[in-house]
Formats: C-alpha cells, structure tokens, sequence
C-alpha cells in the first residue's frame, strides 16, 4: 500500500528548505565580506578636508601719499667735556709715605655730579710696614673737606711700593679744588687740581 502523498512531499521538501537556506546564508556572507572589503561596511568617513584659505591681497588705500619714516630722536650732546689739569708738582710726602698722583679722571656719576678718581702711587721708605688707605685723602672743594666715596684699605710692606685708587663725587661745577695727601685736615695744604673744558 503506497505512502500518503502529503506526507511524501513534505519528507522531500524539509531537506530542499534546509539546502536552500544553507546557499542563501552562504551568498549573504559571501556578499558582507565583498561589501566589507570593498570598504562599504565597516567604514568611518574620513573627515573633509578643508580646503586652503584663498589668499587676500589688501587693496591699496584710494588716497596714498609716500610715508615718512620717523627717525628716532638724537640724544643730547653732552655737557662740554672737562680735563683734569694737575700741577707739575704731585707728589707730597708724610712721615716715611711718600705719595704721588699717577693719573686723574673726572667722569659722569649723578645728575649734578661727577667722579673724580686719582691713581695713588705710594712709597714706604720704612723698615715696617704702612697703612694705605682712604683716611690719609681729602679733597678741599668749595670750602668743604670731602672724604673719598671708596674704601682703600691696604698695607704696604716696608721699602716697597704700591698703588691704588681714590674716589671723590664733586658738584658738575666745580672749577678747582686741592687734593690732600698723607696729612689731611682743615689749614693743610694740598696738591692744586684744575678742571676746565677739553679745547
């Protein structure tokens, strides 16, 4: 006796669903691997690139007039410039310390004043040893005993010879004064210094 048909055709159509689904899974992964290495799944979009700003040219202004390049303003010229003078005598001696000017300067220092600096040579005729040092310098100017405005402190062996700088800030005015060497104080005298203008 034969078989229902009904369910002959359903024993031979499970099979053929199963094979069918099987391809159609197969062709859709084949399909997303191709999209997917073609660069349509998986992407991310690459941001634009944003093109070059234009270059602007500036327009000339309607009204130009050649323009005047302002040069910076010139110093001053200075104050005429002063010398120091000094005599042909420059030497004075105290005790057993035999001192003598070198060298004079008279520079600029604060408004209304200058340096006057003086290199001392100083020579100790002594067995034993000697102070140099500022207390033995005063300069009388405009009436005024001024003490150097730097500290010289030294010792100069006996029989030998040394030098070093003395410091006076004088007004910008002054014209003369007297530099005192060795013994120093009121009624002393001392080596005459000139200060004029340079010719």
């Amino acid at each position: 006796m034969d078989e229902d048909p009904r369910s002959k055709s359903w024993w031979h159509t499970l099979p053929g669903i199963l094979t069918a689904a099987a391809g159609a899974i197969t062709a859709i992964t084949a399909l997303v691997t191709a999209l997917h290495q073609a660069g349509w799944l998986g992407r991310t979009p690459a941001p634009a690139t944003p093109s070059p700003p234009s270059a602007v040219t500036p327009s000339a202004p309607a009204n130009t007039s050649p323009t005047t390049a302002v040069a910076a303003t010139p110093p001053p010229p200075p104050a005429s410039a002063l010398k120091v003078v000094l005599p042909e005598r420059v030497e004075m001696v105290a005790d057993t310390l035999a001192y003598r000017i070198l060298k004079a300067q008279l520079l600029p220092y604060n408004p209304g004043q200058r340096s006057l600096k003086f290199q001392i040579r100083v020579a100790n005729n002594s067995r034993y040893d000697g102070n140099f040092w500022s207390a033995s310098f005063r300069l009388l100017a405009d009436g005024s005993l001024l003490a150097p405005v730097n500290e010289l402190n030294e010792l100069v062996r006996g029989n030998s010879t040394m030098e070093g700088w003395v410091e006076f800030t004088v007004p910008d005015s002054l014209a003369q004064a007297q530099l005192q060497m060795g013994t120093v104080g009121v009624g002393v005298a001392g080596i005459p210094i000139v200060l004029k203008a340079e010719p």
